[in-house]
């Protein structure tokens, strides 16, 4: 009796749960790529991107092309959020906030109340990376 009931749980929750995964994963497909900072309203260094993976995976370069140790990324109600751990400190978030057509990205300093706002890039500009 518990093996065809457990069996068809398992069935149903697979039937359930797959289209929620791949609408999760469709509505997320806009991130994916490059993108440029194009405006700090605290100074910081135009020209530094941020690259949003396929897998989940989010990595920034600074405007020299060094690139920074990857993390992953999630969206929730079409805001990015991003959690880096700092070394000897712990963690930081940093949330992007997309525009209606999901062209631009605003990131609010939690400190400053300052914005800095990325653009989708067609291309890394350092190249290729891995």
């Amino acid at each position: 009796m518990r093996a065809p009931v457990l069996s068809s749980l398992v069935a149903l929750s697979a039937i359930c749960i797959s289209p929620c995964i791949s609408a999760d994963a469709h509505q997320g497909s806009w991130i994916v790529g490059f993108w440029h900072m194009t405006k700090d309203e605290d100074g910081g260094a135009i020209g530094a991107e941020v690259e949003f993976r396929a897998d989940v995976n989010y990595v920034g370069y600074d405007k020299n092309c060094k690139t920074y140790p990857p993390t992953t990324y999630f969206l929730h109600n079409d805001d990015v959020f991003v959690v880096y751990v700092v070394p000897g400190k712990g963690p930081v978030s940093v949330i992007y906030h997309p525009n209606s057509a999901h062209s631009q990205l605003t990131f609010t300093s939690v400190r400053t109340r300052n914005n800095a706002v990325y653009e989708r890039a067609p291309a890394h500009r350092c190249g290729s990376q891995g």
